[in-house]
């Protein structure tokens, strides 16, 4: 059973990290890829690095069964490093010295955790990823585990229609925009939570 673990998170990981190589992703994405993410000499695709940069700048810009696929690659990325590409390779020093040894699932917290108390720690280019990271989780509510799970009703009640904008912060804006008419009294603190949260990273 381990080991059986451990290749299925290894083929996991080559999917997260090369998407290229992903069939079932570029199966329902390639038409889309090309689209947003065509490579400028004329080549079908971009490189993988780009291609991971590019679908998540442009995520809310796909649809259907892509936008399916490159969100779960999105939220395998938000929730274990094993599986971030990015943050890996920029914050590979960090990770080796001040997170080793924490879980693949909370080495991200690590990182931030680190940012705020020792920001001079974090290298200019780990910094600016891990920020890049922070703002395209605070723009989706699927990336957000905790308002994904307890705004799910006020979420399809009041701005179910949101995740239909060509805007990536669209879904999340509207329940801050919402928030007086939330009816669950967790997913109103989730929310003013992020709110608060969010005004604090304005003030650093």
């Amino acid at each position: 059973e381990g080991a059986c673990r451990v290749k299925v998170r290894s083929s996991l990981r080559v999917l997260a990290y090369f998407p290229t190589a992903n069939s079932p992703l570029l199966a329902e994405c390639r038409d889309q890829f090309t689209a947003y993410c065509g490579a400028p000499d004329g080549v079908d695709l971009m490189e993988d690095d780009a291609l991971l940069r590019c679908l998540r700048e442009h995520r809310a810009l796909f649809t259907g069964g892509c936008r399916a696929k490159v969100m779960s690659i999105e939220r395998m990325a938000h929730n274990e490093m094993d599986f971030n590409a990015e943050v890996s390779e920029a914050c590979a020093v960090e990770l080796r010295t001040q997170c080793r040894g924490v879980d693949s699932r909370q080495q991200l917290s690590c990182l931030e955790r680190m940012g705020e108390v020792r920001a001079a720690k974090l290298a200019p280019t780990c910094s600016r990823v891990l920020q890049g990271f922070k703002e395209r989780a605070a723009q989706s509510v699927e990336l957000m585990g905790k308002v994904s799970s307890v705004c799910r009703e006020d979420y399809e009640l009041l701005c179910a229609s949101a995740s239909a904008l060509q805007h990536p912060g669209a879904s999340i804006q509207c329940l801050k925009d919402s928030r007086g008419q939330l009816r669950s009294k967790d997913c109103k603190a989730a929310v003013l939570g992020l709110m608060a949260g969010a005004s604090r990273d304005s003030r650093v």
